[in-house]
Formats: structure tokens, C-alpha cells, sequence
């Protein structure tokens, strides 16, 4: 068989005539469906080439460097992007991590303080022990105590009498003071024979004071001197403490000179109720549990404004002071600090077959009603002083007490605040709401809520 073998070529194929088919009534569609087929295929395979010779141009024109710079451009973005969300995750991590942090150090912070305030205490029990122990200093014994109270009183009573002697002041000689802590002390005497000679110095002097027309003698001095060594004597209970080695001239104090606090503690009193009666209406304010006075009596000295505070709770016409959003905290803690005989004193008259005069004349408490923005309720406290007018164990119904509203604060939500009638009320809190209600209205005319 030769290498190079020769092909014939093959016959073509003879042509199939189709057979002829009957012309019907259907023949017609055939022919129309058979040509759609025939269009729609022709179409297709155009459709096909055109979508080839379309992404041929595109692949074309990919080589383009602007393309390609967009293309770059926009993968760096993606990878700026995936960057900054990893960046953005890590600091939400940290600021987390920093808040836990600032938590734990909080936490321990306050651990200390608390181990601390624990320890603070304890040690101070132990310091006060700790001072218990070992010999007691500073103190004189009684025996010295006495003996220094006695001998004060005979120097302000020498003192006294000198003063007295002179007419002018001026003209007595002054006494250095070396020389006067040098002089000769009396002999010490039972404060039962001091007080006897002080009456019977009292007693004479009562005789020669009746010839006297100016009250400028010498007798009218000694007179109202030893009233002032009588109710010093009668009053000063206290314990001077010194040191053993110290001598009694220097453990002496200055004699009072003052002529108000020579008078009896009854008739300061009447003095101090005279003050309050007749100054300003506002004199008395209660402002976070204390007295704020505008009189300059307090100014003086402590005994003084001890004695005109204490006069105050007793002889004060009005107490003035401030509620904000119906706390009366401050009045409910001054009303329970009061003594049974303060309070007694400042009860009102409040019975039904009362004078209208001597209830008029009554103290009372005047209490400004103002109001801040607040969106929390206030009413639960003011139901809560409410409360206190039907409870018989609890202080304020006994006491006389008005309201007033600040009519400035009353647009600050009071309006929305504003007291109302109750059905488990008593008469005696309904009567104080009434008085809330009627202190409203007169303070908020104008306004339209």
C-alpha cells in the first residue's frame, strides 16, 4: 500500500425532493411557522456575532492607560477602605478597652476610700483610749479650783469698788500691772461668807441710796455692782483649768465691765423681745436648718447672740424662710429640734371658739412658696408635708403657717405642680391645702395656664 494512498472525493449526496405535500387549509401556517423559525434563528446567530465583535472592541480598548489608571485608582480605594474599617475597629476596641479600664481604677478607688475611712475610724477609737492612759495633766486640782474662783471674785470686787470710788476715771492714778500682780490677795473665804457680805453690803447701801437724786453716788454704784457679782456668782458654773505650777494671778481673767450683762437674765430677755417685736418684719429668716438674724445684737459677743438666738425660738413673731419645688425639708427638721417648750410657744391659737385678735397675735410661719424647671413630680412631697397635718405624732399641726408664692418662679412649671384636693385627706391637711390654693391664686393673677 503506497505511502501517499489517493481519496477519491466522495459523491454529494443526492438531493431529497420533500415530498409533496396536499395543499390545505392548514398548509398555508405551516409554511408561515417554518419561515418565523427560520427568521428568528437568522437573528440570533446576527445577535451572537454582534455581542462577539462588542467585547472584542472592549478587549480591545482595556490597553487604554487612562482605563487603566481608573482601574488602579479604584482598587487602591477598596484597599483604603478595608484599611480604615480594620483602623476603625481597632480604636472602638481600644476606647473600650480605656472605659473598662477607668472602671476597674473606680472601682479599686473606692475600695481604698472605704478600707481607709474603716481605718481612720478605728484608729481614732484607739487615739481616744490611747489619751486615757498615763497621768492626767493640765488639771488643778478641786482644792486650787476653788481657790482660784475666789480669789477672781475678790479682785473684781476690789476693782469694782475702786471704779466706783473716783467720780472721774480719768483722774485715778492707773496701777502698772507688775504692781497689781504683786499686791497682797485676801486671805481666801467660804463662798457662803462672800455672798453673806454681799447682801449686807446691799442691804446698807439700800439707806444712804435714799438721799441720792442723781444716781450718781457712790452708794447707787456699789448697789448695782454687787447685783452684777450676785448674778455672776449665781450663774458662772464653769472649771478653769491650769497647769499646777502656774500662779493664780496669772489664771485670772479680765472682769466683766459690760453694763447690759449686769442686768438679770429677766430683764435682757424682755430687751431682746422688745428688739423683735418692734424691727423688721423680715428680721427672723430660716434658711437651711439655722437662723439668719439681721439684728446686730449677735454682733456683740457670744453670750449675747447665744441669748438672742435663744430668744428668738421663744419670742420671735415670725419666722420667714423658702421652700423650693415643695421641699420642706429644713422646716420638718427645725420643727423636730424644737423643744416642748418652744413649741409650746409656738403653738397657735388655733381653736374654734378662739379670739381673732390673739390669733392674729400668735407666731407663725411664713413660707415662700418658688418653684425651679423640674421635670420630676413634686407632689409626692408636698403630699408627704400634707401627711403631717393628720398625723397626731408628728409635729406641725400645732403651729400657726401661712404661704406665699413667688410669683416670678410661678411660670418655671409650678402652675403644673400646683396642689389639689385629696379624698383620704384630713381636715386639718385640707385646710392647708386650701391655704396653698388661695396663696396660689392671689400670686399668680395675670399669668393664663
Amino acid at each position: 500500500m503506497p505511502l501517499f494512498g489517493r481519496r477519491e472525493p466522495s459523491p454529494p449526496p443526492a438531493p431529497v425532493d420533500s415530498p409533496e405535500r396536499k395543499t390545505g387549509f392548514f398548509s398555508r401556517r405551516r409554511s408561515s411557522s417554518s419561515d418565523m423559525h427560520r427568521s428568528s434563528t437568522s437573528s440570533h446567530h446576527t445577535g451572537t456575532s454582534s455581542t462577539k465583535r462588542h467585547s472584542s472592541v472592549l478587549h480591545r480598548g482595556s490597553g487604554d492607560p487612562s482605563i487603566h489608571a481608573a482601574t488602579q485608582s479604584l482598587r487602591q480605594a477598596e484597599a483604603a477602605e478595608r484599611e480604615a474599617d480594620a483602623a476603625l475597629f481597632r480604636a472602638k476596641n481600644a476606647v473600650r478597652e480605656a472605659r473598662e479600664h477607668v472602671r476597674r481604677l473606680e472601682k479599686e478607688a473606692a475600695e481604698e476610700a472605704r478600707l481607709a475611712k474603716i481605718k481612720q475610724s478605728e484608729a481614732k477609737a484607739l487615739g481616744k483610749k490611747g489619751r486615757a492612759l498615763g497621768p492626767v495633766r493640765n488639771q488643778a486640782p478641786e482644792p486650787r479650783k476653788r481657790e482660784i474662783r475666789a480669789t477672781r471674785r475678790q479682785t473684781r470686787r476690789e476693782d469694782a469698788m475702786r471704779e466706783a470710788t473716783y467720780s472721774d476715771p480719768s483722774a485715778q492714778p492707773e496701777e502698772p500691772p507688775a504692781a497689781r500682780a504683786t499686791r497682797q490677795r485676801p486671805k481666801r473665804k467660804a463662798p457662803e461668807q462672800d455672798l453673806a457680805e454681799a447682801r449686807s453690803t446691799k442691804r446698807s447701801t439700800l439707806d444712804v441710796h435714799e438721799n441720792c437724786t442723781d444716781g450718781r453716788c457712790v452708794a447707787f454704784a456699789e448697789q448695782t455692782v454687787t447685783s452684777s457679782i450676785e448674778y455672776q456668782e449665781a450663774r458662772e458654773e464653769f472649771v478653769i483649768d491650769v497647769d499646777q505650777s502656774t500662779p493664780a494671778s496669772d489664771a485670772l481673767l479680765s472682769p466683766v465691765t459690760s453694763g447690759f450683762l449686769a442686768l438679770p437674765r429677766e430683764l435682757r430677755d424682755e430687751i431682746y423681745k422688745h428688739v423683735l417685736n418692734s424691727g423688721d418684719k423680715r428680721a427672723v429668716t430660716l434658711q437651711n436648718r439655722d437662723f439668719i438674724t439681721k439684728s446686730g445684737l449677735i454682733g456683740v459677743n457670744s453670750q449675747i447672740k447665744e441669748e438672742f438666738l435663744d430668744a428668738v425660738l421663744f419670742f420671735a413673731p415670725v419666722v420667714h424662710t423658702t421652700v423650693r419645688n415643695h421641699n420642706f425639708a429644713h422646716v420638718v427638721t427645725f420643727l423636730n429640734r424644737l423643744s416642748e417648750a418652744q413649741l409650746h410657744k409656738f403653738a397657735a391659737a388655733a381653736t374654734p371658739n378662739s379670739d381673732p385678735e390673739a390669733k392674729m397675735r400668735s407666731r407663725k410661719i411664713i413660707i415662700t412658696l418658688t418653684y425651679s424647671r423640674t421635670k420630676m413630680s413634686t407632689k409626692p412631697q408636698l403630699n408627704r408635708w400634707l401627711d403631717r397635718f393628720d398625723d397626731p405624732k408628728r409635729r406641725g399641726a400645732e403651729v400657726r403657717i401661712e404661704y406665699k408664692l413667688d410669683r416670678d418662679s410661678w411660670q418655671n412649671g409650678g402652675y403644673k405642680q400646683r396642689a389639689s384636693g385629696r379624698a383620704s385627706a384630713g381636715p386639718r391637711s385640707q385646710e392647708e391645702v386650701n391655704k396653698i390654693l388661695k396663696a396660689t391664686r392671689e400670686g399668680s393673677r395675670g399669668y393664663w395656664f
